[in-house]
């Protein structure tokens, strides 16, 4: 297209009546206002469509090579997959293992995945991943019912490559689903305010939400900003089945919460509101209300920081484009006198607000926790940013924001699409320590029966090591890469030769407390039965704080007869353990 100085005046003068409609037609709100940079050219159209699937494919892929290959589980998704080592259905309605909290319904599609397809890393991660990558879709839907041109191509580019989305689409944590409940939820209220007198949107919110609030605990911010925000609009419109529906949401919302607390919620969070449980490990996450001063830095500090890290953002005020570009989109909602989406969009934050300040829920503080809100920030960052971009008097220029937009945005999807092929782990020794697991557990059972002292014999010698850490890594390594430990089968004690030993693994992290009494009663015990003929220590990353994980491994034999007498333990013990560490490197 030909520069706009160079075009007859009267072109020009077309040219910029085509933009100023526009930019009008954007700040309108109508659900297929078209906002392009120049020009509503259908050729234009085109090619945002265009881009805007390009985004969304990347997205896809971006978050599938986060999980086809199976990268190790890290500390946090092995402290949620310990409790699905052993438990049943109805056991998931006890507290959980390692002091987590998650809602039953994602606990119960996990257990799910895991006895249909065993335990392992695409299994645990199978349900986050569908709600990752069917939310993408969704929220082009949501988007497009909102907004078309400009801003619905960034949101949708936003959303498609925004990091947190992608991260925890392939990690055994609720986010991802918190995501999907929250998109869902959100679409359905939109969808019901395009079609007007139409109320089927609002009888599938009734019959949504109580699959919503069993899948996610923050669901109920949404479920219920999303209930505040349409009551004026069903009061306004004055439809009796408008108010059916509605009444039917209301009466499904309070009491699948009140059914799921009582049965279940409530146990996972008294279990973990004493000390150092989750209410200190989120203090940060509260606001200061009885500190004016410190709100106010508070405040500004959260808005700013790592909750709108969309698409890329950090802490000390590294997402405030975000901030700045979601302002910007709340004034917009404002003068188009959208009050209506404008509440579906952000009410959920005030009650979530409202729950941070009882210490019910943390806000802010970090991104996953309030994964939730990534459709409404994403959403509000495409339409404040497009908004920036047509605030600009050159054509020109405003052209070339929007094609920068969408290249930093695919530069940022290919920059993760990359990462993940060159470095499939979130951590250097995550990948070390998957690594060993798969050697540990398959090289050294190959000529011996390889058992675990804590799993298959009962023993502890590590007080409060199973509580925290990174000994859930180990368990959940062990039933993976362990085919005995995967084929649930018991030890093969009948198997034990000079030639096949017993080898007895105990598990530690470097420098924990052990109880020296426990340990050498067990050994002594051991010594009755079996001949003690070695051992040897692993350490997968000597050194490296928090992943020095020690495997001590102690042989044994069977006597050669019932006659001989076994040796005494401290000269046995003593000429066995002269090398008695092996770093692993790998």
């Amino acid at each position: 297209m030909a520069q706009l100085s160079s075009e007859p005046s009267h072109r020009r003068l077309d040219a910029h009546r085509r933009w100023e409609g526009a930019r009008a037609d954007l700040e309108t709100g109508h659900p297929r206002a078209r906002a392009a940079v120049e020009t509503p050219d259908a050729e234009i159209a085109r090619r945002q469509a265009q881009a805007t699937w390009a985004l969304v494919a990347l997205g896809v892929a971006v978050r599938l090579v986060r999980y086809l290959p199976s990268w190790p589980l890290w500390g946090d998704e092995a402290f949620v997959a310990a409790s699905l080592l052993d438990r049943g259905f109805l056991d998931l309605l006890r507290p959980l293992e390692y002091h987590q909290v998650a809602p039953l319904l994602f606990l119960w599609l996990e257990l799910s995945a895991v006895k249909l397809f065993g335990f392992n890393e695409l299994a645990l991660r199978l349900a986050p991943m569908i709600a990752g990558v069917a939310s993408v879709f969704v929220f082009q839907r949501l988007a497009s019912r909102v907004v078309q041109g400009v801003p619905h191509l960034l949101a949708v580019g936003i959303f498609a490559v925004a990091y947190y989305p992608v991260r925890h689409a392939a990690e055994v944590k609720p986010y991802s689903t918190d995501l999907f409940a929250s998109l869902v939820l959100t679409t359905l209220a939109v969808e019901w305010l395009v079609r007007g007198k139409n109320s089927w949107a609002l009888w599938a919110l009734a019959g949504v939400a109580p699959l919503a609030l069993a899948l996610s605990h923050p669901s109920v911010f949404v479920a219920g900003g999303i209930a505040l925000a349409l009551l004026p609009v069903v009061y306004q419109r004055g439809e009796l089945r408008s108010w059916l529906a509605y009444l039917a949401y209301g009466m499904a919302l309070v009491g699948t919460f009140l059914l799921v607390f009582v049965v279940f919620t409530a146990r996972q969070y008294a279990a973990e509101s004493g000390a150092g449980g989750m209410g200190d490990y989120w203090a940060s996450a509260f606001p200061p209300l009885t500190q004016p001063v410190a709100l106010v830095g508070w405040l500004l500090d959260t808005h700013t920081g790592v909750m709108l890290a969309y698409p890329v953002g950090g802490k000390n005020g590294g997402s405030a484009l975000t901030a700045i570009c979601i302002a910007v989109a709340v004034g917009t909602l404002w003068r188009q006198r959208r009050w209506a989406l404008g509440g579906v969009l952000l009410a959920p934050l005030g009650l979530a607000f409202v729950a941070a300040s009882l210490h019910r829920y943390p806000y802010g503080g970090s991104a996953r926790v309030m994964l939730y809100m990534a459709p409404a920030f994403c959403l509000l960052m495409g339409i404040g940013g497009a908004t920036l971009i047509a605030w600009g008097r050159n054509v020109q220029h405003r052209r070339l924001a929007v094609a920068a937009s969408v290249m930093l945005l695919a530069a940022l999807g290919v920059g993760q699409l990359v990462q993940g092929m060159v470095a499939p782990y979130k951590t250097f020794w995550d990948g070390q320590t998957q690594g060993f697991a798969r050697w540990f557990w398959r090289d050294l059972a190959h000529d011996a029966e390889l058992v675990c002292v804590r799993t298959d014999l009962g023993k502890d010698f590590f007080p409060q090591q199973w509580e925290w850490g990174r000994s859930a890594v180990y368990l959940c390594n062990q039933r993976i890469y362990s085919s005995r430990h995967r084929a649930g089968a018991a030890p093969q004690w009948d198997r034990i030769s000079a030639t096949h030993p017993l080898r007895c693994v105990v598990y530690s992290v470097h420098n924990c407390p052990r109880d020296d009494a426990k340990l050498d009663g067990w050994l002594a015990e051991m010594e009755t039965q079996w001949r003690f003929v070695g051992k040897q220590q692993y350490r997968v990353a000597p050194g490296v704080a928090n992943f020095d994980d020690v495997y001590d491994v102690y042989e044994f034999v069977p006597y050669p007869g019932a006659a001989s007498s076994p040796p005494t333990r401290s000269t046995s013990r003593q000429a066995a353990m002269t090398n008695p560490c092996t770093p692993w490197v790998r």
